[in-house]
């Protein structure tokens, strides 16, 4: 049975691998841009399974992936980085889709937006909702004092993984405003 499960949960996450080589790449996008990319979507991968594995594959902690996605950005405190909720228990399939949304958004925003100069601001907080339907979780990804941005959304494989992963991963939704101010990514998902 442990062999079956094994088995199950190496091809599940061979299938999430297969699904990102297999995205198609900018036109201006280089082999190595594009290796970069993929090996740090893995990473993010491998930074959630092992906070999964500290739980026996039970939950993932939601501030735990906030941080280690900053991480390589430098400590909290270090730079003008905010991350401030409560604390929340995420599914396994919920761990790993929010790794890759975060660590989506963190790559973007070192090269792109407020985490590529000094001085740029990013705030991520989030807060659980109790409503009728159940717990809901509403994390907010703000970006500002960066260099500025157009507000027409790009079609890149980025936003399209980002509300993929809302949607299918997190069974919630994201909602990306390209304000020329900064980035802000809305991401509301439900929580047992």
């Amino acid at each position: 049975m442990l062999t079956r499960e094994l088995s199950h949960r190496v091809k599940n996450t061979l299938a999430v691998v297969q699904a990102l080589a297999r995205q198609p790449a900018a036109p201006d996008l280089t082999v190595d841009a594009y290796r970069e990319r993929l090996v740090g979507r893995i990473q993010a991968l491998a930074r959630a399974h092992d906070q999964l594995l500290e739980t026996e594959w039970q939950s993932a902690d939601l501030s735990a992936l906030v941080e280690a996605t900053l991480a390589a950005y430098g400590k909290i405190g270090d730079r003008d980085l905010k991350v401030e909720g409560p604390s929340v228990l995420l599914t396994p399939k919920q761990g790993l889709g929010l790794a890759l949304i975060l660590h989506e958004l963190a790559t973007n925003a070192s090269k792109y937006g407020s985490l590529s100069i000094g001085g740029g601001q990013l705030s991520i907080t989030w807060m659980l909702n109790h409503e009728d339907e159940g717990a809901q979780v509403r994390l907010e990804w703000q970006e500002r004092k960066g260099p500025p941005i157009g507000s027409e959304p790009p079609d890149g494989f980025g936003a399209r993984l980002i509300k993929q992963a809302s949607d299918y991963e997190l069974d919630g939704s994201a909602e990306l405003c390209f304000d020329p101010a900064g980035l802000t990514a809305n991401i509301t998902f439900p929580v047992e």
